[in-house]
């Protein structure tokens, strides 16, 4: 009896767009918030926490009040060992993408001067959250 599901029953796309779009916006998700995640990989997980925190403390001196940037506390991922590689991440948000971009450029550069043993990547618009 949810209105999704009763949307998806009747071949509704509208009925289903908008009510989706509306609990999107009520959650600020995507699209009414843009979104990356910093993943790291690492034989220990406790390397990779290390990393993330280190890499949010970071962030949070560069973030501009007047474009503001939120960063979550870093967590394992789901399945959190493949291959023998242990693996976390941390998402950003903000409701502006250029907000988000600059925030990004300047936070991968020091990233970068970081460094480390651990391997990391940033995915903006992430899929498998």
């Amino acid at each position: 009896q949810h209105p999704v599901f009763e949307a998806l029953k009747a071949h509704d796309y509208a009925q289903f767009a908008t009510y989706e779009l509306q609990a999107r916006r009520e959650a600020r998700m995507p699209p009414f918030a843009f979104q990356a995640t910093l993943r790291a990989d690492h034989t220990q997980l406790a390397r990779c926490i290390d990393f993330l925190r280190t890499a949010r403390a970071l962030g949070e001196a560069l973030v501009d009040p007047d474009a503001p940037v939120f960063l979550c506390d870093p967590v394992p991922l789901t399945v959190v060992k493949v291959a023998g590689v242990e693996r976390a991440q941390l998402l950003v948000e903000s409701e502006s993408r250029p907000a988000l971009q600059r925030f990004l450029s300047r936070w991968i550069e020091g990233l970068y001067e970081a460094g480390g043993p651990v391997r990391w990547f940033v995915e903006v618009d992430p899929t498998d959250l």
